[in-house]
C-alpha cells in the first residue's frame, strides 16, 4: 500500500507531461487602424437592368471608440462617424447622421456589411435594394 501511495504521484505528474491534441485557435483580428482606398455603389436600373456606377476615395479609421469616414467626392458618399459592432463575418455600422427619413442620394457607412480583412487589406460590402456597396481598403 505504500508504494501505492508514493507512485500516485509521480503517475499524476506523468499524466500531466502527456501532449494532447486540443488545438489552439487565434481570435477574430482586430479591425483597427487607418485604411485608405475606394468605395464603389453600383446601382441597377430595376426596369432597364442598365448599370451606374459611382466611385470615391475613401479614408476610414476605426478606433474601439468608434468610426470616422472621409470621401473625396460628397455627391457620392457622405462623410461621417458613428459607432459599430461586429463579429467574424459582419461589422453594423451607426452613424447618427444617416437621415431617418426621404431620400437619400449619397452613400452612408450604415447598417450590416460583410467583411474580409487578412491583417492589411480591409473589403466591407453590402447589397441592398438596387445597390451593391463595396469598400476595398488598405491599411496604413
Amino acid at each position: 500500500m505504500k508504494k501505492l501511495i508514493f507512485l500516485l504521484p509521480l503517475l499524476i505528474l506523468f499524466a500531466g507531461c502527456l501532449k494532447t491534441d486540443r488545438k489552439e485557435y487565434d481570435p477574430p483580428m482586430a479591425i483597427f487602424g487607418t485604411f485608405s482606398g475606394k468605395f464603389t455603389r453600383t446601382n441597377t436600373d430595376p426596369v432597364t437592368s442598365a448599370k451606374n456606377v459611382t466611385t470615391a476615395n475613401i479614408q476610414f479609421t476605426m478606433a474601439t471608440t468608434g468610426f470616422t469616414i472621409t470621401s473625396d467626392d460628397a455627391t457620392v458618399h457622405a462623410n461621417g462617424s458613428g459607432e459599430f459592432l461586429g463579429d467574424e463575418v459582419s461589422i453594423s455600422f451607426d452613424d447618427p447622421n444617416y437621415p431617418a427619413t426621404g431620400p437619400v442620394p449619397q452613400a452612408y457607412l450604415y447598417g450590416n456589411y460583410a467583411y474580409t480583412f487578412n491583417g492589411t487589406d480591409l473589403k466591407l460590402t453590402r447589397a441592398a435594394a438596387n445597390d451593391l456597396l463595396e469598400y476595398v481598403l488598405v491599411k496604413n
